[in-house]
C-alpha cells in the first residue's frame, strides 16, 4: 500500500468529513480510505453515459435519451442493463 497525502485542504471541508466519519463510527482516514475505494471502484459519470450511449447505439429499440431517463427514473446507474 501507499501513502497519499492532500495539502491544503480548507477547515470546513475537513470538518464536514470528520463528522460523516464520525457519524459512521469511523476514523476520518478509515472514513477517507472507504471512500477512496468506493470511487475507485465504481464507474465515473463520463464511463458510464459513454458505455450507455455505446449499448443504446447497438440495440435499436431504445435511445440513449430513454435508456439514460429510466436510469435516472430508477436511481439505478445500472439500469440501462435491464
Amino acid at each position: 500500500s501507499v501513502s497519499i497525502t492532500i495539502r491544503h485542504v480548507p477547515d470546513h471541508t475537513r470538518d464536514l468529513l470528520a463528522e460523516r466519519a464520525a457519524r459512521t463510527g469511523r476514523s476520518l482516514q478509515e472514513y477517507l480510505l472507504s471512500e477512496l475505494q468506493r470511487v475507485a471502484t465504481e464507474p465515473s459519470v463520463d464511463d458510464w453515459l459513454s458505455e450507455a450511449r455505446e449499448f443504446a447505439s447497438t440495440n435499436s429499440q431504445e435511445s440513449a435519451d430513454r435508456i439514460l431517463l429510466i436510469g435516472t427514473r430508477t436511481g439505478n446507474e445500472r439500469c440501462y442493463r435491464c
